[in-house]
């Protein structure tokens, strides 16, 4: 008899530590709906902040004709000759990289 009643007592504590478990565990879970109005909201702030802002349109229209201006010069400076005046350039050289090594240097792999 008191084994039985030992047994009803465990039996009680750990169903009522399951429904305290399964109290908290509801507290915590969200609705489909509070997930998904999370969510619109969450898309809603990403394509505001995607949206171009007018001002910085307007600054980025009068600084790009700049920038392809710079874009060409940068490419007309790249292919002109040295800025050094100093610096002479003889044409009869050969500037080629060597010829590639064969590998051959006397020593054996073992």
């Amino acid at each position: 008899m008191d084994r039985a009643e030992a047994v009803l007592e465990r039996t009680s504590q750990k169903m009522q530590k399951s429904k305290a478990q399964a109290r908290t565990i509801q507290s915590r879970r969200k609705t489909w709906d509070e997930v998904n109005k999370v969510s619109r909201e969450s898309d809603k702030r990403k394509k505001s902040a995607a949206q171009p802002d007018p001002e910085q349109e307007a600054v980025d229209a009068i600084f790009q004709d700049t920038d392809e201006e710079m874009g060409e010069a940068e490419a007309r400076d790249s292919l002109a000759a040295p800025t050094n005046p100093h610096v002479q350039i003889d044409p009869s050289k050969d500037f080629s990289p060597p010829p590639p090594d064969d590998g051959d240097d006397g020593d054996e792999i073992l």
